[in-house]
């Protein structure tokens, strides 16, 4: 008996292709946007800057070597006055030393405004940069490979911006299996904010769910549904005046299995908090993928009141129908 031919998920075939695509389209801007960067570092017009090793935390080394290949200092390390002249080539040295956009905002980094920020900020990224571009620089080090190195360095950062978007999404189908389940009820319904009105439509695009922010019955009387993060979705009831939080939702949508536990951690400190809730609402973890480690922590941490497969409820399903029946006890249809 030949054996089951294997099939990839759609959602998972969807997820490959949107990588391809956001890389795609992200890399042709950049391209576009290094090119007169290099051209302005690589000039003449730097030449007048001191580079006090000590005070901007340059390994004088890779310094050094930078200066044998040809490499003006520009190029390879950040200067105060570049930023202040130039203060959107803060980028390009964030992306050379390989630091977040969210790790700048973190250290209260990302604005140029006044020399102090501009000197912590380039003493952050040259120490970065003078970590690792020394092995680099011992094996020559020219235009082109710099560009390449850029790009690398572009890529990784990009997979973090893919991990949001697919996360993103589903948040997105969530909403989608609610709001449709309740309108197929007959629940008239109300949304905040306003603008997010296109949602309740039957032709509602993906984007127009993006911004809503919760949703309640027309009266206002009966129950609300919030979503936002920790939780993802908040299920309240309101009962005689009395509101209750009923269940609590945590989705993960990542289906890379080595990060399925990652995934899970970051559900379980959200579902932590749910324990500890006087109203004790219900845990639910929604997952695209579980593996069995994941499944034995779920066991042994006890958190978990009901979990589902995320990619099996994205069309109609056993999986949707449980995760509904819940939901309407939960609301007390």
């Amino acid at each position: 008996m030949a054996a089951k031919r294997k099939t990839l998920d759609p959602q998972v075939r969807l997820d490959y292709l949107q990588r391809a695509r956001l890389f795609g389209e992200r890399a042709a801007v950049f391209r576009d946007w290094l090119a007169p960067v290099l051209d302005d570092l690589f000039s003449s017009k730097w030449a007048h800057l001191r580079w006090a090793v000590r005070r901007l935390r340059i390994d004088p080394r890779p310094l050094k070597l930078s200066g044998k290949l040809g490499l003006p200092p520009a190029v390879l390390f950040c200067h105060p006055d570049i930023l202040k002249e130039c203060p959107q080539y803060a980028d390009y040295y964030r992306l050379l030393g390989l630091i977040p956009q969210k790790g700048i905002q973190r250290l209260s980094l990302s604005t140029m405004a006044t020399p102090k920020a501009r000197l912590a900020f380039a003493q952050l990224v040259n120490e970065a940069i003078s970590g690792f571009i020394k092995y680099h620089l011992d094996r020559g080090f020219q235009r082109s490979d710099l560009q390449s190195l850029l790009f690398l360095q572009l890529g990784a950062q990009l997979e973090g911006t893919v991990r949001n978007l697919i996360g993103r999404r589903g948040d997105i189908l969530l909403k989608q299996i609610i709001i449709g389940w309740l309108l197929d009820s007959g629940v008239a319904l109300e949304v905040s904010p306003q603008s997010a009105g296109a949602c309740l439509s039957r032709g509602a695009k993906l984007s127009d769910f993006a911004e809503l922010r919760s949703i309640c019955d027309k009266a206002g009387i009966n129950f609300t549904i919030a979503f936002g993060t920790e939780p993802d979705a908040k299920v309240v009831r309101r009962v005689n005046g009395q509101e209750e939080v009923v269940a609590w939702i945590e989705v993960k949508r990542g289906t890379d299995p080595a990060g399925a536990q990652e995934r899970y951690g970051a559900a379980k400190k959200s579902l932590e908090k749910a324990a500890n809730h006087p109203d004790r609402p219900r845990k639910i973890l929604l997952m695209a993928i579980y593996t069995d480690a994941v499944l034995r922590m779920i066991k042994h941490d006890r958190l978990v009141d009901e979990h589902y497969q995320l990619l099996q409820m994205a069309k109609p399903s056993r999986e949707r129908q449980r995760f509904l029946r819940s939901l309407k006890l939960r609301l007390g249809f």
